[in-house]
């Protein structure tokens, strides 16, 4: 081979080294460059539109649409008001921001300003509507209802083009120092629109003859669809646990369903076999065991999604008749989720939709709190709960094999077998006095 024929292979060589190169740190460094380049919302000059929509109990409805541009340097930054009293109505304020100094929004300051009120009545009819410009001289309003707490009507709050902070302390640490600490970075939360009455059917198979074994159990989350409409998304978040045979035990959450895998929520159910999110979360598991004793889905988070908005978690809470079951809801709560996973329930909107409740396996719903089942139930009431109760011994007993093999899976099946009827036997021989 020629001198020059081994320059220009070396070259070529060196040339693909380089480029491989280049594309794995390209592709390695891709989510950092991503997020660096994430455009943060609002700055000087910043146009927002801002809306909300009041429906009054008597289904008439209030419409306020505003939109500000601001000039000279000037940028227009909102702050959730919220003072905790039922009785006041939460807002979001606007400001206007400019050399670590804010005031209140101006004519002056403003290179374009609209405002319009429009009212309707029960029918969708408009009855009066009113308008404001730069040409009025006055701003109609810079605080905007985000919630109806406290009051009979529901809030529909929707913002575009701006920062808003999670409170005034947020704000003001973002006028004198820039930082974006407390920014509500997600899309509008609305925390009372959320999956009204929650419960779930199950379609199990735990016969120990069964041969699709745990995918035979299906689960079925029904709720009410009269809050939701056409193009309405699904989210569903897990909390999931894996014990492990000498006894310790993972845990953690998984975002099983995001409105990016758009599912639809408008159909008011979604079915699902009972292991398909627990083995959903097992495959994000860096480090997994390569043998373990049993895992399962302990809660699921829902919540509706629609156009950027999310709507309030309900936390839905699962329950076994034995470990190795088939599960029902054993409670259901209205929330909030934080960004760490912490969970808080809203006392308030659980109440008015039930209080704490939960969920047989034929979505009949049940009192989890309700005490003595036998407190002022008459004679004949405590023998139906009774009766009820020994009707149900036969379908706990078809779950004992399957308790048995969870316990000491690793003795043969025909062991297994032997250990699981010596318990049936000394079980009826108890019942009948022996």
């Amino acid at each position: 081979m020629s001198e020059k024929n081994k320059k220009d292979h070396a070259g070529l060589l060196m040339f693909s080294v380089f480029y491989l190169i280049y594309v794995i740190l390209l592709f390695w460094f891709h989510p950092f460059i991503a997020s660096a380049a994430e455009p943060v919302p609002g700055g000087v000059n910043n146009k927002v539109s801002v809306s909300f929509m009041i429906t009054y109990y008597n289904g008439t409805k209030e419409l306020c649409r505003s939109t500000f541009i601001a000039k000279d340097d000037y940028e227009i930054v909102g702050f959730y008001n919220d003072s905790g009293n039922d009785r006041e109505r939460p807002y979001v304020t606007f400001q206007l921001v400019k050399n670590r100094v804010n005031s209140s929004i101006k004519c002056d300051y403003l290179s374009d300003y609209v405002y319009l009120k429009t009212l309707y009545d029960e029918s969708g009819k408009i009855t009066s509507s009113e308008s404001a410009t730069l040409s009025t001289g006055s701003i109609e309003r810079t605080n905007f209802i985000y919630d109806s707490r406290g009051y009979d009507e529901t809030v529909e709050f929707d913002c575009s083009g701006c920062k808003i902070f999670a409170d005034r302390e947020a704000f003001d640490a973002y006028v004198k120092t820039g930082s974006l600490d407390g920014m509500i970075k997600e899309p509008e939360l609305d925390k009372r629109w959320y999956l009204k009455n929650v419960r779930c059917k199950v379609e199990a198979d735990d016969s120990p003859t069964s041969e699709a074994g745990e995918d035979a159990t299906y689960i079925t989350f029904t709720w009410d669809t009269d809050n939701l409409q056409e193009g309405d998304l699904l989210e569903i978040r897990t909390y999931n646990h894996l014990k492990k045979i000498g006894g310790d035990q993972i845990s953690g959450f998984h975002d099983y369903i995001t409105h990016k895998d758009v599912v639809s929520v408008y159909d008011g159910k979604y079915r699902f076999s009972q292991y398909d999110a627990t083995k959903a979360w097992f495959a994000t598991l860096e480090s997994k065991p390569l043998f373990f004793k049993s895992y399962d889905t302990d809660i699921y988070y829902l919540r509706p999604y629609r156009n950027g908005k999310y709507g309030g978690w309900v936390k839905v809470t699962m329950g076994r008749f034995t470990p190795t079951g088939s599960p029902f809801i054993e409670k259901v709560e209205i929330g909030n989720l934080d960004e760490d996973n912490n969970w808080t329930t809203d006392k308030e909107l659980t109440e008015e939709n039930g209080g704490v409740y939960g969920s047989n396996q034929d979505g009949e719903i049940f009192y989890p709190d309700a005490g003595n089942p036998f407190e002022g139930t008459n004679l004949a009431g405590i023998f139906e709960s009774f009766f009820s109760f020994m009707k149900s011994i036969p379908s706990l007993l078809g779950e004992l094999p399957a308790l048995v093999t969870s316990i000491v899976s690793f003795l043969p099946s025909f062991v297994i077998g032997f250990i699981a009827l010596g318990i049936v036997v000394a079980i009826i021989l108890r019942v009948v006095g022996r």
